[in-house]
């Protein structure tokens, strides 16, 4: 098992405050069980991405904190995202809310 925790805050870009052109960042803390159903720590992630109109583009940075760091030899992860939103009004099946 494992769970994040975090938040992220976005900017909206533009005069208009439902536009669909915005900036996010973001920490994430993951944490979970192993094994011996203990809690551990795991990672640390750091995350942004940049919003026009329904397409999204995202880069996060997952630094390791656990024991498992010193067989990755302290090489963390990055990661790329590329992101299309299905949406429509909110009175179809698929809404996606602005915030």
């Amino acid at each position: 098992m494992q769970v994040n925790l975090g938040t992220a805050l976005r900017f909206a870009l533009g005069n208009s405050r439902l536009n669909n052109q915005g900036f996010q960042v973001g920490a994430w803390y993951r944490f979970g069980t192993q094994f011996d159903s203990k809690l551990h720590s795991d990672a640390v992630i750091i995350t942004a991405k940049f919003d026009y109109e329904n397409f999204g583009v995202g880069l996060s940075y997952d630094a390791n904190i656990s024991a498992l760091r010193n067989a990755s030899k302290i090489n963390n992860g990055l990661e790329l995202s590329v992101i299309y939103n299905i949406c429509g009004p909110g009175t179809q099946r698929i809404y996606c809310p602005k915030f």
